[in-house]
């Protein structure tokens, strides 16, 4: 699974930060330049799921655009699904009653990255957060 980013580079005399946008997951950097933004933008992930081994490959895109994957896909995955739960002010057994379920833990499991969601789950539990999220496939 991967996410998308986009870099935004320094504009006027004054500003030399390229700007770091990770839209999907409310986080949001700088760095020195286009090579220190790419690093940025990795570490604020690696820091916020703050898991031993966990690793965060940055790409880049076309454009200013770039590419968000990880070695851990579960634990990427819980950590996205985690991000937008709180980010929809949502806590765990209202994420139950939305996928119609009597316990939080069905929920849970794929949030504590315990158990990897199929697609077709996993466009489930995005549109239980918020009905307009869904997955997009892309080529190339």
């Amino acid at each position: 699974m991967k996410i998308e980013g986009k870099l935004t580079p320094p504009r006027g005399a004054k500003n030399k930060y390229w700007a770091v946008e990770i839209p999907l997951l409310e986080i949001y950097t700088q760095g020195k330049s286009k090579a220190d933004a790419y690093f940025m933008a990795k570490d604020a992930v690696e820091t916020l799921v703050a898991k031993r081994g966990f690793e965060v490959i940055c790409a880049p895109g076309k454009g200013n655009r770039f590419m968000l994957s990880a070695n851990d896909p579960a634990t990427f995955v819980a950590f996205i699904l985690g991000r937008l739960r709180v980010a929809h002010n949502l806590t765990a057994r209202q994420m139950a009653e939305r996928l119609r379920s009597s316990s939080p833990n069905t929920y849970a499991r794929y949030e504590q990255g315990r158990a990897m969601p199929k697609l077709d789950t996993l466009e489930e539990l995005l549109r239980a957060i918020d009905p307009t999220l869904g997955l997009v496939l892309v080529a190339g």
